[in-house]
């Protein structure tokens, strides 16, 4: 057991040589017990520690000093609802790294959140119905797996609001490189990007299950595969599955992918620069069971052709 027993705010414990915690071990921090850790030394944790939800981990290095945890909450790290938008992004890029191959979950609350460090692990962020106000003129969240190709990250459960006064971002989440991404239940409104709300580049496969953003300011809000350098490397697949794009100010969808599918009630609609635009015609195209009405200019439209109406769609 760690104890806050020092009298003062916190009670720290520095580690100054690596350490490892053995399955077979339970450590039970209090609140306001620290567990710092200092530069190029790791914890490795092989059970999870017993904290509610509050910090317990002060790390030094920018990339996180914990690792080997099948499951975390961001609070361990410093993420915190009374926390500043800096703070909270680089709590969570600690929080990411701590989780490899497991899961960082957040407590229901209002959170304001900066560019977060690369995503550059397999991992889930369960957002568990919490709501970001994101304050940065970058990216929000980058899925950036370069060093685990055909690897997945899920982020779920997660409503975007914009503040008052923050400032807008490029893009809400942006997936690049050769990896697999899950979308799930994410809701955003009233939000303002500079390109997109959600830019996917070059990954094998992109899956948003259950996805809305209304009322929202964009060029585009979905952004499938676009490389300003001039790159022909196409994302293998978009699969977009219940989704809801309404009163876009922007167009609703560009696609290059090689494959595209939109089934599930999917909806967009009230599109000022129209509904899904295909620059490059997709190998393979599957629109069912989905809805367009009132989008500016057209539903949908291949590049150089007049825009069409969409088939096996209402």
């Amino acid at each position: 057991v760690l104890r806050h027993n020092s009298g003062n705010a916190t009670t720290p414990y520095t580690l100054t040589t690596s350490e490892t915690i053995p399955a077979n071990i339970t450590l039970k921090v209090e609140r306001g017990a620290i567990i710092d850790i200092s530069t190029g030394i790791v914890l490795t944790m092989n059970s999870r520690p017993i904290a509610g939800d509050y910090k317990i981990f002060e790390c030094a290095d920018v990339t996180g000093n914990v690792v080997g945890m099948q499951s975390v909450l961001a609070s361990w790290f410093g993420v915190s609802p009374d926390a500043t938008a800096l703070v909270n992004a680089a709590a969570l890029g600690k929080a990411i790294q701590a989780a490899k191959d497991g899961e960082v979950n957040f407590v229901a609350e209002t959170y304001s959140l900066g560019t977060v460090p690369d995503i550059d692990v397999p991992v889930t962020l369960n957002f568990n119905n919490s709501t970001i106000n994101a304050d940065t003129a970058g990216i929000v969240l980058h899925i950036n797996l370069v060093l685990y190709v055909s690897q997945t990250v899920i982020i779920k459960d997660l409503n975007f609001l914009k503040k008052v006064g923050t400032t807008d971002p490029a893009n809400f989440i942006k997936i690049s490189h050769e990896n697999n991404m899950i979308l799930e239940n994410i809701r955003g409104y009233g939000l303002t990007a500079t390109h997109s709300l959600i830019y996917s580049y070059t990954s094998v496969a992109t899956h948003l299950r259950n996805v809305v953003f209304e009322t929202c300011t964009a060029p585009y809000a979905f952004y499938f595969n676009h490389d300003s350098s001039g790159s022909t490397i196409y994302t293998t697949a978009i699969d977009l599955d219940h989704i809801r794009l309404g009163a876009i100010t922007g167009v609703g969808i560009y696609n290059k992918a090689i494959d595209f599918v939109m089934r599930g009630k999917s909806v967009v609609e009230i599109c000022s620069g129209g509904g899904i635009l295909f620059p490059d015609p997709a190998t393979r195209i599957s629109i069912t069971d989905s809805y367009f009405e009132t989008n500016t200019g057209f539903d949908i439209h291949f590049s150089n052709d007049n825009p069409v109406e969409p088939t096996n769609a209402d």
